[in-house]
């Protein structure tokens, strides 16, 4: 039997995040579910606001059976929001320690930026 993750939680992980307290706002413009050696992987293109114009990464985070469970399909609605929190935490807490290398599998890619200027 086939293991897949829940439809509902993309629709959950695509509402914008952050914006507040020196965090710029943060949103998932694509987002990818595969299963590698028993982990759950992510790979989301995000778009990272702020004053200075928008960026955006590709963004790849990996999760053990014990959290990715929350993620699966006919998981409660509540499990869907934890797992979603974790992602959103992890995504802030890599864009905070972007410049340092932070721990993290993957490195993230950065795709584009826009300074917000016109020409």
């Amino acid at each position: 039997m086939a293991i897949g993750v829940s439809s509902e939680l993309r629709d959950v992980l695509e509402e914008p995040f952050g914006g507040t307290l020196g965090d710029p706002r943060i949103s998932f413009r694509e987002i990818e579910f595969d299963f590698r050696n028993g982990r759950l992987v992510l790979v989301g293109v995000v778009v990272v606001s702020r004053a200075k114009g928008d960026e955006t990464w590709k963004v790849t985070l990996s999760f053990e059976e014990a959290d990715h469970r929350s993620a699966l399909d006919g998981a409660p609605r509540a499990a869907l929001e934890w797992f979603a929190l974790m992602v959103r935490e992890n995504v802030m807490e890599w864009w905070h320690t972007r410049r340092q290398g932070p721990n993290m599998p993957f490195a993230a890619q950065k795709i584009a930026h826009d300074s917000g200027g016109s020409s």
